[in-house]
């Protein structure tokens, strides 16, 4: 009686997660790639977080319930939160960045917001003269476009193997050595992050992706 009843419930079990596409794109209708967009269930919990290809696309698979909820909080635009069925969500999600505006008087501004440049194989995240650089590296890190932190742990593009270097040299630090190691290093010392999502060869890296911290000094 068991397994007809699995029998009888499994294909409604299926059939009740979609696999829903979305693009993530700005005010011009340029398609935004290395965007990380935060996936919440019903009760408000992180389910995981997914990171735009090259032409802006995102899967979500395996999002069940009636309601669920993303949250895309990138340095360049403003913050954007997007409410769905899952159950009724027909089509493709698209989702429109907009630039964060601030109307400011009578204030004289000395530092600017981290200008990021993408270019074919990489992501720099200049943060030089940028007003983060009060924040220490490991939280600049979390901030940094196409960087994930989850549960501590480094990630690109949902992948927790990468390999970190310091202006290009190899870190021997893993886990919360690593991260004890980033926090006491302050941001006034961090010139740029370099998210290297196809690495050259002379990075010999043993990973997916590299995330290279450029220093003003050498350490």
């Amino acid at each position: 009686m068991y397994k007809i009843f699995l029998l009888i419930c499994f294909p409604m079990l299926v059939f009740s997660q979609k696999r829903i596409e979305g693009t993530i794109i700005d005010a011009e209708q340029e398609k935004l790639p290395q965007v990380a967009v935060e996936v919440y269930d019903s009760q408000n919990k992180l389910i995981k977080t997914l990171i735009t290809d090259g032409q802006g696309n995102f899967v979500l698979e395996s999002i069940g319930g009636d309601s669920a909820k993303l949250i895309v909080n990138d340095l360049e635009y403003a913050r954007l939160e997007k409410v769905f069925n899952p159950e009724k969500q027909d089509g493709p999600l698209v989702l429109i960045l907009k630039k964060e505006t601030q109307d400011i008087q009578a204030v004289t501004l000395t530092k600017q917001k981290p200008l990021v440049k993408r270019k074919i194989d990489r992501l720099e995240f200049n943060v030089e003269n940028s007003n983060i650089t009060s924040l220490n590296v490991w939280e600049i890190l979390k901030k940094t476009p196409g960087v994930t932190a989850n549960n501590d742990v480094l990630g690109i593009k949902g992948s927790t193997s990468i390999l970190v270097t310091i202006n290009d040299k190899k870190v021997m630090l893993t886990g919360d050595e690593l991260k004890n190691f980033l926090e006491n290093i302050q941001g006034e010392e961090l010139k740029s992050v370099e998210v290297i999502t196809n690495p050259p060869a002379k990075y010999e890296a043993s990973g997916s992706a590299v995330l290279n911290i450029v220093m003003k000094k050498i350490l």
